[in-house]
């Protein structure tokens, strides 16, 4: 059946490319197709309606048949400044997604690891990347093929998106293995997204390949321009490194939305669409934007305009019957549909920014948006502001350096320059001239405000969320803007100038020295593979994607790692807490019960924040595990971190009690008397 469905997953697209020729046109409507999708699964959640892998797969079919049935009937098209030769839509886009394919594969043969069989290891070797374990929580779930409960709101286009790589991972191992090793798919599929997400960078980008600019003057004339192949690839390459990047964090979401929103931004820029385009882009973004704050009050922003919009839209067509019949339904449908998806999506992301107790809010607006134990979880702050989570989250991401900082100003600047006086028709209204850069422009504006908010509310800063906000921001204006900019070096003529080549090389050599293109390289060299880490030992080995293993299931694989030689007292990740910790929560996200386990990560963080045993302080913890939990195995290891045995979670509670390992003048100190141990 997967191989059914991924022959399907390809042969659509390609089909629908056939009929219209233009990868933009493609692009913008897979975007709103999963999008549409995603918005169903949201609604889907809200009713509790148990989704699965193969209810998915179905609901990404939907999408996809839907896309060829728009392009059937949009054949024959073009935008308004003519059409773009199919080979050169295919070099400037194909090329580039080539190399990166290539590199990733020589990176992975270059690595000293053991092939398609050490994916764990790559996972156990990013002790930074946390967020790993939630997608690895979907991934083991989708490919355990039982009801989905996420652990945290994911938004439901890269839902989509990871069953289409699960699918196309389900295939492979069948290939490779002969049938579904579970922990190969979990693993590899969560690992070929994010790599994929980087591939699909150029496809993003694609309308700068159809884009036109005017180039010329009063005395020569003004002629139309196809941007040059360099400053395509240029603004390509910046994105790519942003996503590579943003892999040492595990920032899938990131990455996914780097896609959605190049898209938008570029699509707007270049000029190519008309308004139900940009109102569908815009849509897609709504949805796209609900993952993570604070992106996620850039959905409520856009949702917000777009209803005022199409209600003004609404009062002057009222007033005559021709007005009606020319209203655009389908985009005010598109508009009720999203926005009836996504409030509950919305409402909980701000209910969690507010640091507002999930037991004060009504049950039916928290359901199925994987927030209501986070937040209730969450210490209140001295005051409202200082408790909000848009500005007290913690994390690690990406940063923006001063130099691309000013490299995206400096693109957006000149972009509008070039676009909004010699793109544009002379009679173009202030309004129409200023619309094609509003979403970056309000992007910008956005994370200006919310970074001095930032620093005003908390006194220092700025934080994780604005810092992952600006990063997001720059990326995306700088990619979509900077072809742009450059066309405006040397005006006057077409193609590819010494000017313009000059500004290349200078602008690479920029981000080189920004930091942002060594630091990209450095997320996917070689060792990120070893077959070995610090000890000489491979500790998680029994947890390892076995090779020639058809039956390794997600319920039979370790769920973590713990220090428990022949003469230890009790189980503890002591002394080498956080590699430990960083080893559970890699195998319980790949167990997919990144929610249900969560004592268990409890008390691993504890000793290892605090380098203190806790056996003690979370044994009832432990204790009420969920069944499915306790039977899960643990990997034991001794002093030298070899493997010495697998034990069960319920066993250990059971063979090492509450009190074990304390002295009866502890017990005494307690209030416990020694004959209760």
């Amino acid at each position: 059946m997967d191989f059914v469905l991924l022959a399907a997953y390809i042969a659509l697209p390609i089909l629908a490319l056939i009929m219209v020729r233009s990868l933009t046109w493609l692009m913008i409507a897979l975007t709103v197709a999963f999008a549409l999708g995603g918005a169903l699964v949201s609604v889907g959640e809200q009713l509790d309606v148990p989704w699965d892998r193969r209810s998915l797969q179905l609901v990404l079919l939907i999408a996809l048949i839907g896309v060829v049935v728009v392009a059937l009937f949009s054949r024959g098209f073009t935008w308004r400044d003519g059409p773009v030769a199919m080979r050169r839509q295919l070099l400037v886009v194909g090329v580039p997604m080539l190399l990166i394919v290539l590199a990733i594969i020589a990176v992975r043969r270059v690595a000293d690891a053991d092939g398609l069989w050490s994916v764990v290891t790559y996972y156990i070797n990013q002790p930074v990347a946390e967020d790993n374990s939630k997608w690895l929580d979907f991934t083991a779930q989708l490919a355990g093929g039982g009801p989905i409960h996420k652990g945290v709101p994911m938004g439901g286009p890269l839902q989509l998106f990871l069953v289409l790589i699960s699918t196309m991972t389900a295939a492979l191992s069948v290939v490779v293995l002969g049938g579904v090793n579970e922990v190969f798919v979990a693993a590899w599929t969560a690992l070929f997204a994010q790599f994929g997400l980087v591939v699909l960078v150029p496809l993003a980008l694609a309308p700068l390949v159809e884009a036109r600019v005017r180039v010329g003057g009063s005395k020569r004339g003004w002629s139309l321009a196809l941007i040059p192949l360099p400053l395509i690839w240029l603004a390509m390459l910046v994105m790519v490194s942003a996503s590579f990047l943003v892999t040492r964090n595990g920032h899938l979401t990131l990455q996914f939305v780097f896609l959605t929103a190049g898209l938008w931004v570029v699509t707007f820029v270049s000029g190519l669409t008309g308004s139900r385009s940009r109102v569908f882009l815009s849509l897609a973004m709504v949805v796209a934007a609900t993952v993570w704050l604070p992106l996620n009050l850039v959905s409520v922003g856009i949702l917000v305009c777009l209803i005022f919009v199409f209600i003004r839209r609404l009062v002057l067509a009222v007033g005559s019957a021709s007005g009606i019949r020319q209203y655009d339904w389908v985009s005010f449908g598109a508009l009720v549909f999203i926005g009836v998806a996504m409030w509950s999506p919305l409402l909980s992301g701000l209910i969690f920014g507010a640091n507002i107790s999930a037991a004060g809010a009504p049950g039916s607006l928290m359901s199925g948006a994987g927030v209501r134990t986070v937040a209730a979880l969450i210490p209140r702050g001295e005051t409202f502001l200082e408790g909000l989570q848009l500005f007290t989250a913690n994390g690690g991401t990406a940063a923006t350096g001063p130099i691309l900082g000013l490299l995206a100003g400096a693109s957006l600047v000149l972009a509008i320059a070039i676009m909004s006086r010699a793109a544009m028709p002379e009679a173009a209204t202030r309004l129409q001239r200023v619309m094609p850069f509003a979403p970056a422009l309000v992007l910008i504006v956005y994370v200006s405000l919310l970074t001095v908010a930032d620093m005003w509310v908390t006194g220092s800063g700025p934080h994780y969320g604005a810092l992952k906000m600006m990063f997001f921001v720059t990326v995306v204006v700088l990619s979509a803007c900077l072809p742009f900019a450059l066309m405006a070096i040397d005006r006057r003529r077409a193609g590819l100038t010494l000017i313009r080549g000059s500004a290349v090389v200078v602008v690479a050599y920029l981000l080189v020295l920004d930091g942002i293109l060594p630091r990209a390289a450095a997320e996917i060299r070689p060792t990120q593979w070893p077959k070995e880490l610090l000890y000489g030992v491979k500790y998680w080995a029994p947890a390892e994607v076995k090779p020639n293993a058809v039956n390794q299931s997600i319920a039979s694989n370790p769920i973590g790692c713990v220090y428990l030689p022949p003469e230890a007292e009790v189980p503890t990740v002591l002394p080498d807490g956080q590699r430990l910790y960083n080893c559970t929560r890699i195998l319980i996200g790949l167990s997919g019960m990144d929610a249900t386990a969560q004592p268990l990560v409890d008390w691993m963080r504890r000793e290892w924040l605090t380098n203190t045993g806790s056996w003690m302080n979370e044994y009832d913890w432990l204790a009420g595990l969920p069944p499915e939990v306790r039977a899960k195995n643990l990997i034991l290891l001794d002093e030298e971190n070899r493997v010495v045995g697998l034990e069960s979670i319920g066993s250990l509670v059971s063979r090492f009690p509450k009190f074990a390992g304390k002295t009866p003048e502890e017990l005494v100190e307690l209030g416990v008397t020694p004959t209760s141990g």
